[in-house]
Order: structure tokens, then sequence, then C-alpha cells
């Protein structure tokens, strides 16, 4: 005499009822993390040139090293606008990866102004604000 084995009907359509409800949870939350990563990116990516041409702009330590530094630096950070960062001039690196544009403001003064906002797809000015730590 040999007995059944496997699962009923009823067994798969309650695992499947489980698994539909994770996955409705989760979604939105794994899309949050990911929209607000691109404004921590961001951040991270302006964050060490601001410094440095904070640096500058106070001191006049290493400038043409910052000039040379943004110069060299990957296509998402573009000095906007200002600049050399020399003789007390500031001005405005950006950051933008095509979701967020990071800004960090400097000014004559070397005080460093950042904002966030939104640059296309999905995401939104207050999940690149909350990425970047703003």
């Amino acid at each position: 005499m040999s007995k059944d084995a496997g699962f009923t009907l009823i067994e798969l359509m309650i695992a499947v009822a489980i698994i539909g409800v994770l996955a409705a949870v989760a979604l939105p939350s794994y899309r949050e993390y990911v929209a607000q990563s691109h404004g921590a990116a961001g951040m991270k990516g302006v964050l060490s040139y601001a410094h440095k041409a904070t640096t500058c702009v106070q001191s006049g330590f290493d400038c043409s090293g910052v000039v040379n530094d943004i110069a060299n630096s990957p296509s998402s950070l573009t000095l906007s606008s200002g600049g050399p960062f020399n003789d007390g001039i500031g001005g405005v690196l950006s950051w933008d990866d095509g979701h967020c544009v990071v800004n960090a403001e400097i000014s004559n003064d070397g005080i460093v102004t950042y904002t966030a906002s939104a640059s296309g797809g999905t995401t939104t000015d207050a999940q690149c604000r909350s990425g970047a730590g703003l």
C-alpha cells in the first residue's frame, strides 16, 4: 500500500498568497532604498572635492591640485560656476548621476552649503535630500 506524497492545492495557494504579501511589502521599501542611494552616492562623490576646494579657498593651499582633480574626476562631477578656487574665490561643484544632483556651493569665505534635488527618473527631491543626509 502506497501513500500519496505531495502538497495539496490549498497548501500551494497559501504559500503563493504569503509570497505575494511579502513582495507587496518589500518592493516599495526596496524602491525607496534604491532612490535614496542615488543621493548618498552624489554626496559621497562631491564631498571630498568640496573639502579640497574649501581648504583652497580658506588657505590658498594646493589650489592647482583642486582644479586638476576636478578636471580628472568622473564625468558626473562638474564645476558649475565660479572657481578656480584660489585667492578667496568660491564656486559650485555639482554631482549629477542622472537621478539626483548634489551641489556644494563654496562661498568666498569658504563656507560650504549642500543642496540635493532630483534630476530625472522616478527619484523625488525628498528622496535625494534624504539619501544625501540633508
